[in-house]
């Protein structure tokens, strides 16, 4: 019977120094279970959070060319106008045009301020913004320069534009860079030129 004690006691012994040797073995491998099954879900949620991304972008981009596409109208129709006004004076009708030119160009800047941006295109949609206050303030100074007759109203108006080209040409570039990132389409966002 002492025996089968003394062999209890060196079982005993001998698992009580093997459970910490388990743990270990338990924690290292409950440890490596779930780096594992991280890592095999890490493409699983980038994935998604890349396609949740890109339909920001995508219902971002068709908002975004829909106003660029107004602005463009709001500029090819003023032109003929504004090439008229260059011979001669003016009418009341013709001021009253110009008129209308400004505020739509400035409502088309409140609506770019209100668009719902994804964190991806804040920086691009900044420019935009940016783009959109030059063209009003330059439709606003052209409309003051012809108003009032005055050449410094002339001047301001065509450096707004002028800074509005520039800002312009840089947010379409980064505009079209982050189509590419994402393979968004010109058809897609049905903005192709």
């Amino acid at each position: 019977m002492n025996d089968e004690r003394t062999s209890t006691k060196q079982i005993n012994n001998a698992n009580s120094q093997r459970i910490p040797e388990m743990r270990d073995i338990l924690n290292k491998g409950t440890i490596l279970f779930l780096l594992v099954l991280l890592c095999s879900c890490t493409p699983i949620i980038s994935s998604s959070s890349t396609s949740s991304n890109r339909s920001e972008i995508v219902s971002w981009a068709i908002e975004l060319s829909t106003l660029e596409k107004k602005a463009k109208l709001l500029v090819d129709g003023i032109q003929p106008l504004m090439l008229t006004i260059v011979k001669r004076p003016p009418t009341a009708s013709e001021l009253s045009q110009l008129n209308d030119y400004s505020n739509n160009i400035t409502d088309l800047y409140n609506q770019i301020i209100g668009m719902n941006v994804p964190k991806e295109a804040r920086d691009i949609h900044s420019k935009y913004v940016d783009n959109y206050a030059k063209i009003a303030d330059s439709a606003r100074y052209y409309v003051l320069a012809i108003r009032e007759n005055n050449v410094d109203y002339f001047n301001k108006s065509v450096a707004s534009a002028q800074e509005a080209n520039r800002i312009g040409t840089d947010a379409y570039y980064d505009f079209t860079d982050l189509l590419e990132k994402y393979s968004i389409s010109c058809t897609e966002i049905n903005y192709c030129e």
